[in-house]
């Protein structure tokens, strides 16, 4: 999409994963109103600003589980989840599997 709220949006998402912005944030850093952010969204047949930046939250810690080493809970932290359960739950109904599925099994760990 080559809208500019839109790709200021998803750039604020992603500079902010850890400590997540709410899109009243969002649209007052952009200076336009949420509701034109959603109809940017819903304009590009995407989900809600909301799901989205969850989504974008939700592939970074796919993204820590399979690369690094770090604990479900520091995932869970560094991707703005308020509890490793509400992680665990959005991470399930995303991928179909639980966190502790994604991580990669290292030779080593099969002896």
């Amino acid at each position: 999409c080559d809208n500019e709220v839109f790709k200021g949006a998803v750039a604020l998402m992603q500079e902010n994963i850890e400590h997540p912005l709410k899109t009243s944030d969002i649209s007052r850093i952009l200076g336009v109103s949420d509701r034109q952010i959603q109809r940017v969204f819903a304009k590009n047949g995407l989900d809600t600003p909301c799901k989205y930046y969850r989504n974008i939250r939700l592939e970074k810690a796919r993204q820590l589980l399979e690369q690094t080493q770090l604990t479900y809970i520091d995932v869970s932290m560094a991707c703005g989840f308020g509890s490793p359960s509400t992680f665990s739950k959005q991470f399930k109904a995303r991928f179909k599997k639980p966190p502790s599925r994604m991580r990669s099994v290292q030779p080593s760990e099969t002896l």
